[in-house]
């Protein structure tokens, strides 16, 4: 298997944050910085293809990006940057380095796109597609990217090989007796009347290697070449050798296709198809196709929230307690008609506790997730809105023990973990760190401060304790069911209350 060169350094970056406004000249500056020697007509199409991507309002003056992930752009051929230019889109809260090109994709090499891997497969359709994926279902969902279709064709290349077609020949000692050839062929040796056939034709299953082989074997190591970039995780139990383009597509297609219509075998025509099928997305994949492979904002926020909840929380329990909230303790509003009350429950406005973590003793740890750049940033409403799910934690916990369950799907007896304390209410922010770093990398976990309301206290037993987190290890642990972090969460917020 061969050894990669990072991602950082095989191609330019060009690096921005998720919804920050860019006026053309701070674009300029960040162009010229990171890549030497480019000409005005280059800068101009990149110019463009920014303004494509970009969702702000002015478009004559500003960018605004609302999404994390990446974006190719290809340049004239010829050029002297082989049209390896990646515009990254980190979160708001991602330091980096303009001039450091070899971590500029640090960030999503190590984790991010293995994490948005599993959050997409779990049915979160919250992915940016480019449009040669649009028609293409895989992983049971409607749409699939080009790079969805490759770990799919991996795959099947691991659960069953390199193609090929399996052929009767025939050996001297291997195989099954053909008797039939055996006589035809004769060869005989008599002897006091009778028939003796010394060297018996045998016939054996043989692998037979052909064009298509050949066109399977490119197409695996050209598809484990690219998600060894952005997947680092993918593993492969055939070899491969690196091959970073695709050649002759449709020369390619041609010739699987008429191997489809040839295969009798469900088998074959089932793995032909998912060759074809990738083929076919490689083959319409357009160079001026404005893909971005990443996550829109707003499905970041909800992906941060689910890995911390995997990672560092209880995702049972705290998936019942919101189950419970939804169907119990919603927000209802009060019609009066005359003599009459009519209460109307709004699920939709139920009070949502983003994670619910424990100690070894069963102390609750109540958390909530913050995709901010700045801890000292939160407003007055978020804190006001923790504050209040203490409350609703303590409401529930209070219920009267001798009433025997909510209804049949929510026995008082199965929420026997809310009745412990308390011991903690936690606001879990990013780590701001480029992550390049070894003594950035060695920092998981860190108390940073607390919010008070001192008229709160009346009402709940805790300030507000603000945690920070590695993102990289959560990123990497929630894309590998790790949860090594919890024991250091639990650690650290443990610590916090006890200081206080």
């Amino acid at each position: 298997m061969p050894v990669l060169e990072p991602l950082g350094i095989r191609l330019k970056y060009l690096s921005f944050r998720e919804n920050r406004d860019y006026q053309e000249k701070k674009v300029r500056s960040i162009i010229l910085q990171s890549i030497n020697d480019i000409s005005e007509e280059n800068i101009s199409i990149i110019l463009s293809k920014l303004r494509d991507l970009s969702t702000s309002s002015d478009t004559k003056k500003d960018f605004k990006f609302d999404f994390v992930g990446i974006s190719t752009l290809h340049l004239s051929d010829g050029d002297d940057l082989s049209a390896h230019i990646v515009i990254a889109v980190y979160p708001k809260w991602r330091r980096f380095d303009l001039e450091e090109t070899d971590f500029s994709s640090h960030f999503f090499g190590k984790g991010f796109f293995s994490a948005l891997h599993k959050f997409n497969v779990h049915g979160t359709a919250t992915l940016r597609r480019e449009e040669i994926g649009a028609e293409f279902s895989i992983f049971g969902l409607e749409t699939a990217h080009l790079l969805e279709c490759m770990l799919a064709f991996v795959s099947d290349v691991n659960r069953f090989g390199i193609y090929s077609e399996q052929r009767h020949v025939e050996h001297r000692r291997k195989g099954k007796a053909n008797w039939k050839k055996t006589f035809q062929k004769g060869g005989v040796l008599i002897s006091e009347n009778k028939f003796y056939y010394l060297e018996p034709i045998r016939t054996k299953k043989s692998a037979l290697f052909n064009e298509i082989s050949q066109i399977h074997q490119e197409t695996f190591s050209h598809s484990m070449t690219m998600l060894s970039l952005f997947f680092p995780t993918t593993t492969a139990k055939f070899p491969w050798f690196e091959k970073t383009t695709l050649t002759h597509v449709s020369r390619k297609i041609n010739a699987v296709k008429n191997a489809l219509r040839k295969a009798k075998i469900q088998t074959q025509r089932d793995r032909l198809s998912i060759l074809l099928k990738l083929l076919e997305a490689s083959g319409n994949r357009s160079k001026n196709t404005n893909e971005v492979i990443g996550i829109t904002s707003k499905g970041f926020n909800v992906l941060w929230e689910q890995a911390l909840l995997e990672v560092i929380g209880n995702v049972n329990r705290c998936n019942r307690v919101k189950n419970l909230v939804t169907k119990h303790f919603s927000l209802q509003i009060m019609n009066s008609d005359g003599n009459t009350h009519k209460w109307i429950p709004k699920n939709k406005n139920r009070h949502i506790i983003d994670g619910l973590a424990f100690t070894q003793e069963n102390q609750i740890i109540l958390f909530d997730a913050k995709n901010y750049k700045n801890w000292n940033g939160l407003g007055i409403e978020d804190v006001a809105k923790q504050y209040a799910y203490e409350r609703l934690i303590t409401k529930i916990k209070d219920t009267d023990s001798d009433q025997p369950s909510w209804d049949q799907d929510f026995l008082y007896s199965s929420f026997d973990y809310l009745r412990n304390e308390i011991i903690a209410n936690v606001f879990v922010f990013p780590l701001n760190t480029t992550g390049t770093s070894e003594e950035e990398t060695d920092v998981d976990v860190q108390y940073v401060g607390k919010y008070q309301l001192d008229y709160m206290r009346e009402v709940v037993d805790n300030d507000l304790v603000c945690i920070e987190i590695n993102p990289d290890m959560v990123l990497k642990q929630y894309s590998e069911n790790s949860r090594a972090l919890h024991y250091r969460f639990v650690e650290v917020v443990t610590d916090s209350a006890v200081d206080e």
